[in-house]
Protein backbone atom coordinates (compact mmCIF):
# COMPACT_ATOMS: atom_id res chain seq x y z
CA UNK A 1 0.00 0.00 0.00
CA UNK A 2 1.35 3.37 -0.70
CA UNK A 3 0.32 5.00 2.73
CA UNK A 4 2.55 2.18 4.45
CA UNK A 5 5.39 3.11 2.87
CA UNK A 6 4.63 7.19 3.73
CA UNK A 7 6.51 8.25 6.82
CA UNK A 8 4.41 9.49 9.54
CA UNK A 9 5.07 12.93 11.04
CA UNK A 10 6.80 12.91 14.32
CA UNK A 11 3.81 13.36 17.19
CA UNK A 12 4.74 15.37 20.11
CA UNK A 13 2.32 15.39 23.25
CA UNK A 14 2.84 18.23 25.70
CA UNK A 15 2.04 18.56 29.55
CA UNK A 16 2.08 22.30 30.42
CA UNK A 17 2.23 23.09 34.14
CA UNK A 18 -1.18 24.64 34.78
CA UNK A 19 -0.23 28.38 34.65
CA UNK A 20 -0.60 30.97 31.63
CA UNK A 21 3.03 31.63 32.31
CA UNK A 22 3.71 28.43 30.96
CA UNK A 23 0.46 27.24 28.43
CA UNK A 24 1.37 29.60 26.29
CA UNK A 25 5.09 29.45 25.87
CA UNK A 26 4.17 25.69 25.10
CA UNK A 27 1.37 26.46 22.54
CA UNK A 28 3.97 28.56 20.73
CA UNK A 29 6.79 25.98 21.10
CA UNK A 30 4.46 23.56 19.52
CA UNK A 31 3.83 26.13 16.92
CA UNK A 32 7.20 26.20 16.29
CA UNK A 33 7.60 22.54 15.56
CA UNK A 34 4.65 22.37 13.30
CA UNK A 35 6.29 24.78 11.07
CA UNK A 36 8.55 21.80 10.88
CA UNK A 37 6.29 19.62 10.22
CA UNK A 38 5.33 17.65 13.90
CA UNK A 39 2.03 16.78 15.08
CA UNK A 40 1.50 18.48 18.26
CA UNK A 41 -1.00 17.45 20.99
CA UNK A 42 -1.83 19.36 24.23
CA UNK A 43 -3.28 17.92 27.15
CA UNK A 44 -4.78 20.11 29.61
CA UNK A 45 -8.19 20.85 31.32
CA UNK A 46 -11.48 23.23 29.97
CA UNK A 47 -10.33 26.27 31.42
CA UNK A 48 -6.24 26.08 30.18
CA UNK A 49 -7.26 24.97 27.33
CA UNK A 50 -9.57 28.59 26.86
CA UNK A 51 -6.06 30.43 27.74
CA UNK A 52 -4.31 28.69 24.78
CA UNK A 53 -7.13 28.07 22.29
CA UNK A 54 -6.62 31.34 20.66
CA UNK A 55 -2.45 30.97 20.04
CA UNK A 56 -3.47 27.16 18.73
CA UNK A 57 -5.64 28.31 16.02
CA UNK A 58 -3.71 31.54 14.85
CA UNK A 59 -1.25 28.49 14.10
CA UNK A 60 -3.57 25.92 12.44
CA UNK A 61 -5.08 28.73 10.29
CA UNK A 62 -1.41 30.05 8.72
CA UNK A 63 -0.46 26.18 7.74
CA UNK A 64 -4.12 25.34 6.39
CA UNK A 65 -2.84 25.23 3.00
CA UNK A 66 -5.34 25.99 0.42
CA UNK A 67 -8.86 24.90 -0.76
CA UNK A 68 -7.16 22.45 -3.64
CA UNK A 69 -4.95 20.73 -1.21
CA UNK A 70 -6.12 21.38 2.38
CA UNK A 71 -3.64 20.33 5.48
CA UNK A 72 -4.77 18.69 8.90
CA UNK A 73 -4.54 20.76 12.12
CA UNK A 74 -0.66 20.34 13.32
CA UNK A 75 -1.49 20.85 16.18
CA UNK A 76 -4.30 19.78 18.77
CA UNK A 77 -5.43 20.35 22.28
CA UNK A 78 -6.83 17.38 23.76
CA UNK A 79 -8.83 18.41 26.76
CA UNK A 80 -9.32 16.33 30.59
CA UNK A 81 -11.45 16.75 32.83
CA UNK A 82 -9.80 18.69 35.99
CA UNK A 83 -10.38 16.37 38.91
CA UNK A 84 -12.32 17.54 41.63
CA UNK A 85 -9.67 18.05 44.57
CA UNK A 86 -10.83 21.29 46.47
CA UNK A 87 -10.93 23.76 44.69
CA UNK A 88 -13.19 26.61 43.84
CA UNK A 89 -15.47 25.60 40.45
CA UNK A 90 -13.43 27.15 37.27
CA UNK A 91 -10.14 27.15 39.53
CA UNK A 92 -7.84 24.94 36.80
CA UNK A 93 -4.43 26.73 37.26
CA UNK A 94 -2.22 28.54 39.32
CA UNK A 95 -3.28 32.11 38.68
CA UNK A 96 -6.85 31.14 40.74
CA UNK A 97 -5.13 30.27 43.92
CA UNK A 98 -6.04 32.39 47.12
CA UNK A 99 -4.12 30.88 49.69
CA UNK A 100 -2.63 27.68 51.24
CA UNK A 101 -5.56 25.58 51.08
CA UNK A 102 -5.58 26.03 47.28
CA UNK A 103 -1.80 25.46 46.19
CA UNK A 104 -1.85 22.26 48.40
CA UNK A 105 -4.73 21.19 45.99
CA UNK A 106 -3.48 22.27 43.55
CA UNK A 107 -0.11 20.36 44.19
CA UNK A 108 -2.06 17.11 44.79
CA UNK A 109 -3.94 17.19 41.33
CA UNK A 110 -0.32 17.58 39.65
CA UNK A 111 1.02 15.08 41.37
CA UNK A 112 -1.94 12.83 40.35
CA UNK A 113 -1.29 13.97 36.72
CA UNK A 114 1.94 13.64 36.59
CA UNK A 115 1.76 9.70 37.81
CA UNK A 116 -0.71 9.01 35.44
CA UNK A 117 1.73 10.39 32.54
CA UNK A 118 4.65 8.51 34.30
CA UNK A 119 2.81 5.07 34.96
CA UNK A 120 0.59 4.95 31.89
CA UNK A 121 0.79 7.79 28.93
CA UNK A 122 4.66 7.28 28.52
CA UNK A 123 5.19 3.85 28.84
CA UNK A 124 3.38 2.98 25.40
CA UNK A 125 5.74 3.90 23.67
CA UNK A 126 8.69 1.45 25.34
CA UNK A 127 6.58 -1.77 25.56
CA UNK A 128 5.58 -1.84 21.76
CA UNK A 129 1.90 -0.48 21.86
CA UNK A 130 1.19 1.91 19.13
CA UNK A 131 2.38 4.77 20.99
CA UNK A 132 0.43 7.99 21.17
CA UNK A 133 3.37 10.09 20.48
CA UNK A 134 7.16 9.81 19.60
CA UNK A 135 7.82 12.43 22.11
CA UNK A 136 6.78 13.43 25.30
CA UNK A 137 7.06 17.23 26.75
CA UNK A 138 6.19 17.13 30.45
CA UNK A 139 7.69 20.18 32.21
CA UNK A 140 9.15 18.52 35.67
CA UNK A 141 7.23 20.23 38.74
CA UNK A 142 9.66 19.38 40.77
CA UNK A 143 9.99 23.10 42.72
CA UNK A 144 6.57 23.95 42.48
CA UNK A 145 5.44 20.49 44.44
CA UNK A 146 8.50 21.77 47.16
CA UNK A 147 6.73 25.25 47.80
Amino acid sequence: MAGDDEQRPLHILFFPFPSPGHLIPIADMAALLATRGAKCTILTTPVNAATIRPAVDRANDARRGTADSPSPPAIQISVVPFPDVGLPPGVENATGLTGDADRDNLRTCIKCANLVLTNHIMPCGRMGADPVSACHFAERLGRFLEW
